[in-house]
């Protein structure tokens, strides 16, 4: 395996190959932020580059599965902390942490009043969310709290970039002034992962934040290197259930166990539109089919929605996405490894036979599962040597 990563600005121009590094690692996650905590030597890179950090320098993490294989982009990943510190051979160590570009929609919330056209939508659910992220972002397209077009709050020009509309996920009605944008869109996400357990022809939307090459769109000034919010349907990796089988036989699982825990479960979920007292609008929303389970298993919750503008829609999916937050929770952790393989056991390779989002089958305790990957975690030490396991985070959403 080979790998290279590249220190650049915060406009995506490579400044320097880092080379010799006391340690690396990282993770991409189809559930949350992909991060990187690497170090080098202080002394040297401190001679070449004063100051030795700012916000929002990147790094981006280039690797090979094979020898043979091409070398591809694994992620780039914006610097938000330096530290050094001494070893005890006297040695000083510059560490950076950092996290992927999702990391953008953590820095914007829904800033709009309550009821208006932009915290209060109907639309595809992927849609729904790509509009969502053009108005608290995008240039040309971001609005201040009037809804009026405010630059001041964009990302740079033509360097963030949204996709396309595409109509594929289910229709929705959706509320979420205040929110974070990552907290908005990650519920939409939610209520069509919950809708997808209610019918599979509504599709699930999962949604990424990836670098882009941008040249021709910027100015020689600006960044090759920029950044595109994306929806993808149904899967985010790829259905590789007729492909080899991991198990613990076939060396190439470990730690795995299962479980399915009803303890925390909620199937029926009653949204108000405001504080009980006030004579809101209740809207019941339930999982029929786990309601039923048992004869005692109709577990009941409530939760609340702003009272200003809503709509028996807007109060459905609010339900939609507790029910998926509340479902019962299938425990089967895993480990998945980065194995070459042997006369009596299949290849399964990293980046080649398994990679993030993958639908993988898993045989275990006379079971057949079949598991996404949403966590891959990946480290370099000193001496080149690495490691990498895969991840069934139990709940993932």
């Amino acid at each position: 395996m080979e790998y290279e990563f590249w220190l650049t600005d915060d406009a995506g121009r490579r400044m320097t190959l880092l080379k010799d590094l006391s340690f690396a690692s990282y993770t991409r996650s189809t559930i949350g932020l992909g991060t990187i905590n690497l170090g080098i030597p202080f002394d040297p890179f401190f001679q070449e580059f004063k100051p030795y950090f700012r916000p929002d320098w990147r790094v981006e993490v280039w690797r090979s599965p094979a020898h043979g294989v091409p070398l591809r982009r694994e992620d780039v990943f914006l610097l938000r902390k330096p530290h050094v510190y001494m070893r005890d051979d006297t040695v000083k160590i510059l560490q950076f942490y950092g996290r992927n570009g999702l990391d953008l929609l953590y820095r914007r919330s829904v800033i709009q009043a309550s009821g208006s056209l932009f915290t209060a939508k109907s639309d595809f659910a992927d849609d729904m969310m790509k509009e969502t992220v053009r108005q608290q972002m995008l240039y040309g397209s971001v609005l201040d709290e009037d809804g009026v077009v405010d630059n001041t709050r964009a990302w740079p020009q033509n360097e963030f970039l949204v996709q396309a509309d595409f109509g594929l996920g289910p229709t929705m009605t959706m509320k979420f002034e205040g929110k974070q944008v990552n907290e908005a869109v990650k519920d939409m996400k939610l209520a069509t992962f919950q809708l997808n357990l209610d019918s599979s022809s509504n599709r699930r939307i999962f949604y990424e934040v990836v670098p882009v090459n941008v040249t021709g769109l910027t100015t020689a000034n600006n960044s090759p290197l920029g950044w595109e919010f994306r929806t993808i349907a149904d899967l985010y990796g790829q259905d590789r259930t007729q492909g080899i089988e991991f198990s613990v036989e076939n060396e190439n699982i470990k730690d795995p166990s299962y479980s399915i825990s009803h303890l925390e479960e909620m199937n029926t979920v009653y949204v108000t539109s405001g504080n009980v007292s006030d004579n809101p609008q209740i809207e019941l929303v339930q999982d029929a089919n786990r309601a039923v389970d048992s004869r005692w298993n109709r577990v009941e919750g409530m939760i609340s929605s702003p009272l200003e503008g809503v709509t028996i829609s807007s109060l459905q999916t609010a339900g939609y996405a507790e029910l998926y937050r509340k479902r019962p929770v299938i425990e089967f952790p895993v480990t998945f490894l980065n194995t070459p393989g042997n006369g009596r056991t299949p290849r399964s390779l990293y980046g080649v036979d398994w990679d993030l989002g993958d639908l993988l089958r898993v045989n275990f305790a006379g079971l057949q599962f079949n598991v996404e990957v949403n966590v891959v975690y990946v480290s370099v030490d000193e001496n080149g040597a690495e490691t990498i396991t895969g991840r069934n985070e139990v709940n993932a959403g």
